[in-house]
């Protein structure tokens, strides 16, 4: 099939996806979306961002890019296309459907949310899609268009046979991840137990009167896991847990097989399982996670997950300890890429 495929790129996730379409044969054209000037749609934008943005058309700027757009990339439009597949979609706009269609009355528009929408108002495009898949688990329960599809997982290429460590989590440095990482560290020390955690925040010391604002209102507010994550930011915390250097998914997956447990921190706003915690269940891990909402999805097992509070996370021992050697992972075969690529191109 012929597939436009607009897309940002987040984390390495899109690229595997577009690796993977063309290896099932498929005509791959790209579009790279992007957040425009002004975007009104972030549903947590601070006050003051608000009111510029009122100053400022948003319909006007979405047209100009978009029409810009398309003179600069006339193959684009030239191209007859079968499926239109966008993930998230921050740019897009009446226009871009509007000039699709009439070169491709026939095409499907399928539309796969990797944010939720607590985040961004993505309901503004709704009407344009013939399909509509979310991570986000309380989206899919909550809205009948939308049909919950967890992130896609990828075999590891590098496994020892022998677990390597008891737990292993890699992750950006934001929604408090350093300082439940850093609690969670320091009981693992009292037990003797190994682990591996990479927090990556590649902001290198850099000053912002943003930041400097964000840190004061933790300050008054007493969110000390906040402050953490700012001062990280800036440059002021030398923790062992944190490294300037991006972390490949291949890595990251690496270090999620050769590891008993994984530890899963969630953005609190949102109530999808992160791509970390669907890998470490297809690979038959334990993992420690802060998503509370884990408990009501298809897949949740007590017996290998264990949740945690974000403010006070307190590991139990057994569970750590305890195997899982019977884990069933044969739920999980359909979030396989292969698998989850065909089907959510409708094959």
């Amino acid at each position: 099939m012929k597939i436009l495929f607009l897309t940002g790129e987040i984390y390495g996730l899109s690229s595997l996806l577009i690796n993977e379409m063309k290896r099932q044969g498929h005509d791959i054209s790209i579009i790279k979306d992007r957040v425009l000037p002004y975007e009104s749609g972030f549903n947590n934008t601070p006050l003051f961002r608000r009111i510029k943005n009122r100053f400022h058309n948003q319909e006007d700027i979405k047209k100009k890019y978009w029409n810009s757009y398309f003179n600069s990339n006339p193959h684009i439009l030239e191209k007859k296309h079968d499926i239109c597949l966008c993930i998230n979609g921050y740019s897009l706009a009446p226009l871009f459907f509007e000039k699709m269609k009439k070169r491709n009355p026939e095409m499907k528009f399928i539309l796969y949310l990797w944010d939720s929408l607590n985040f961004f108002d993505f309901k503004r495009n709704f009407n344009y899609f013939d399909k509509i898949y979310s991570f986000d688990y309380e989206d899919g329960k909550s809205n009948p268009s939308i049909d919950f599809l967890p992130f896609y997982w990828i075999s590891p290429t590098n496994i020892n046979g022998d677990n390597k460590y008891h737990m292993t989590s890699v992750g950006s440095n934001h929604c408090n991840r350093l300082y439940i990482t850093e609690k969670i560290a320091k009981q693992l020390d009292e037990w003797g137990l190994s682990y591996k955690f990479k927090i990556v925040d590649s902001c290198n010391g850099k000053f912002s009167l943003k930041l400097l604002l964000n840190l004061f209102r933790s300050y008054l507010i007493n969110d000390y896991a906040n402050v953490k994550e700012i001062k990280a930011h800036l440059g002021y915390i030398d923790s062992p847990l944190l490294t300037k250097n991006a972390i490949s998914i291949e890595e990251t997956i690496n270090l999620i097989a050769n590891s008993e447990c994984v530890l899963d921190t969630d953005n609190e706003i949102q109530a999808g399982p992160t791509p970390r915690l669907m890998w470490a269940m297809a690979l038959g891990k334990k993992i420690v996670t802060t998503n509370r909402h884990v408990i009501n999805m298809p897949f949740y097992n007590k017996c290998s997950i264990f949740i945690i509070d974000r403010k006070k996370p307190c590991l139990d021992y057994s569970f750590i300890n305890n195997d899982i050697s019977d884990s069933d992972t044969s739920f999980f075969e359909k979030y396989r890429i292969d698998n989850w690529v065909k089907y959510i191109l409708g094959q």
